[in-house]
């Protein structure tokens, strides 16, 4: 050190760290009590000229520490470590500074400045620290800046606190072990944009009230190798913005607190997660919150995205916007399995879930999760065009609005959708190769009837059933769903709910052709008495009167049958048979009517059967409709 620090010395505060200086003895040196929020006030006694440290810090001393610890002082003036690098590292606790300390450029085994009160802030643009830089405990009233700083160990601000009017900017920064921040305050904008932590950022418990520009943590593209932790308490009154970011670990956010706006109005993104890349697992459950959208559009988790217990709050928008995410294990939008059967603390959205497009390679449960939007009308889920490995439903979910599962492909089993209310789900070009239910067809059947109607719904339904063996099943699947399209019949086509009401009662619509067997025999029984009765009203066309009833020796024309009120009866029924009664025989009176009456029985019943059996071939040889069973 220049003699000239010797003579200069000003405070017993200076001569103390000299004289602990000349001795070698610097643990700690403690000019008072460590409570810096009344620094301000500190008098002379314990003050320290901010140029006096820089000196020894960069071994301009006749002695260098190997440490420099200093406790309580209040250093005075601008501590400037500008482009320059420090000879050993920097241990201030307690201590106050009346100006920014500025350490852009600056190189240094570890920098610790605990529970320390900086109003000015800190300038640290490229700072590089061989070790750690830890900030735990202290208050700031202005910017800390690390863009684009290198820490070879680890980041901490546990407990730090951000006053309003400050912030955090830690673009770009790159930490060779883990950032550590909780229950840290901050009333301004924390911002890691591009930073690269090898491994875990942990903010469990911090409190984040945001920015003026509504921004609470701002860290799109950041890089964490480990666990990132929002959890335990954690709260951000504004976005917290994880775009692009890539997590080696688990993202865990249960019993975090996000909110961006209020009940009521117009809210935005609180948890941006659009494109985020994420190792494994994704929690956003037990205790979890958020007031506003949770945004997970294109989101790539290699785990499971666990939302058990968690409340998603967005009235009068989306409360989770997750169109093609895709996700390697399950998607659980369910109340907790430990929980209790009457706790009412299960997943809950107020405000619509999008999930079109997702790709879930295992199971996507909605077991014991509500679904809360503010009409019947509205939708509540929408989850169009997923691609699932199974879709769970259970006696406890609960939907108010619309579910939309069209088009929808499940790789296994869909199970308890009987659970959703029939009149609130669309599942058109929906495919499954199971139900996994216990309910029997008949349950199945009558629940399918009251979904609005589509076709392959039942074709599907019926290929499962068709798959298992149970073609019985399979066929009464098919005939409801025939008849569902009938009730369905809106103008102008409404005449149809009508008109094949033949098909129904002749031949099942075609799966069952010889049901018209009986329906013919009983004709057949009933016209064959009516006519016996009205035998007297039969008369012999006047080409053939006066032949005879006997063919032998006779010529056609001078032949003719005796009347049989049974094969007269086969004879109108069958259109495509002449049994020569109806050629010979001419109804009068009533049975002139009556017999009309019969043709037109056996042509619909001839027409009803054709109908129904090319129905049915051209039902069967649609094959695109029928699901992965086909």
């Amino acid at each position: 050190m220049d003699p000239k620090w010797e003579d200069d010395l000003q405070g017993e505060a200076e001569r103390n760290l000299w004289a602990a200086l000349r001795g070698r003895s610097l643990e700690y040196v403690e000019i008072g009590p460590n409570d810096p929020s009344a620094g301000a006030s500190w008098g002379p006694d314990r003050a320290i000229r901010a140029s006096f440290i820089k000196a020894i810090a960069l071994g301009e001393a006749t002695y260098s520490p190997s440490i420099l610890r200093v406790r309580g002082a209040r250093i005075t003036g601008e501590l400037d470590f500008e482009a320059s690098r420090a000879v050993c590292p920097l241990d201030f606790d307690g201590c106050y500074f009346d100006e920014a300390i500025n350490f852009e450029q600056f190189e240094a085994s570890a920098i610790y400045l605990t529970r320390c009160n900086i109003p000015a802030g800190i300038k640290g643009s490229q700072l590089h620290t061989h070790h750690n830089f830890y900030l735990d405990g202290s208050s700031f009233s202005a910017e800390v800046c690390l863009k684009s700083a290198r820490i070879d160990g680890q980041l901490g601000l546990e407990g730090a606190h951000l006053r309003q009017g400050s912030s955090l900017v830690a673009g770009a920064i790159t930490v060779g072990q883990g950032a550590y921040f909780s229950g840290m305050r901050a009333e301004g904008r924390i911002h890691f944009g591009g930073a690269q932590i090898t491994a875990k950022f942990d903010m469990r418990g911090a409190q984040l009230a945001g920015s003026a520009s509504g921004e609470a943590l701002y860290a799109p593209r950041i890089q964490v190798h480990g666990n990132l932790l929002l959890e335990r308490n954690f709260t951000a009154e504004g976005t917290v913005d994880l775009t692009n970011a890539t997590i080696s670990g688990d993202l865990k956010c249960s019993g975090g607190h996000f909110k961006k706006g209020s009940i009521g109005e117009t809210m935005e993104r609180c948890l941006d997660l659009a494109r985020v890349e994420v190792g494994q697992h994704i929690y956003l459950s037990d205790g979890f919150s958020a007031t506003g959208t949770v945004y997970l559009a294109d989101a790539v988790i290699g785990g499971t995205l666990n939302c058990e217990g968690g409340t998603f709050d967005n009235p009068a928008d989306t409360a989770i916007y997750a169109p093609g995410i895709k996700v390697g294990r399950d998607v659980m939008l369910t109340k907790s399995t430990a929980a209790p059967a009457l706790d009412q603390s299960g997943f809950m959205a107020r405000g619509k879930v999008v999930l079109s497009g997702a790709q879930i390679n295992a199971k996507l449960d909605f077991s014991g999760g509500r679904f809360l939007s503010s009409g019947e009308r509205e939708e509540s889920l929408l989850g169009r065009g997923m691609r699932v490995g199974s879709l769970i439903f259970d006696n406890n979910f609960l939907c108010q609005g619309l579910v939309d599962i069209r088009r929808t492909t499940i790789e296994g089993e869909l199970r308890g959708i009987s659970a959703v209310d029939p009149r609130k789900i669309k599942i058109a070009g929906m495919a499954y190769r199971s139900t996994g239910d216990t309910d029997d067809a008949e349950a199945q059947i009558a629940w399918l009837v009251q979904v609005t109607y589509s076709s392959q719904i039942y074709r599907q339904l019926a290929s499962v059933y068709a798959a298992e063996g149970d073609e019985g099943a399979a066929k009464s699947v098919l005939i409801a769903g025939r008849e569902s399209r009938r009730r369905s019949r809106k103008k102008p086509r409404r005449y149809k709910r009508y008109t094949e009401l033949p098909l129904k009662w002749f031949v099942n619509y075609g799966y069952s052709p010889f049901r018209v067997l009986i329906w013919l025999g009983f004709f057949e029984l009933i016209g064959g008495v009516i006519f016996i009765a009205l035998s007297d009203d039969m008369t012999l066309a006047p080409l053939y009167k006066g032949s005879s009833v006997s063919a032998e020796g006779s010529s056609m024309s001078s032949w003719h049958p005796e009347f049989q009120p049974w094969i007269y009866t086969a004879d109108l029924l069958l259109p495509v048979v002449d049994l020569q009664q109806n050629r010979f025989w001419i109804p009068t009176h009533a049975a002139e009517w009556l017999s009309a009456a019969f043709i037109i029985i056996g042509w619909t019943l001839a027409t009803a059967l054709v109908v129904g059996l090319g129905s049915v071939f051209r039902s069967d040889n649609r094959k695109d409709d029928w699901g992965p069973n086909r």
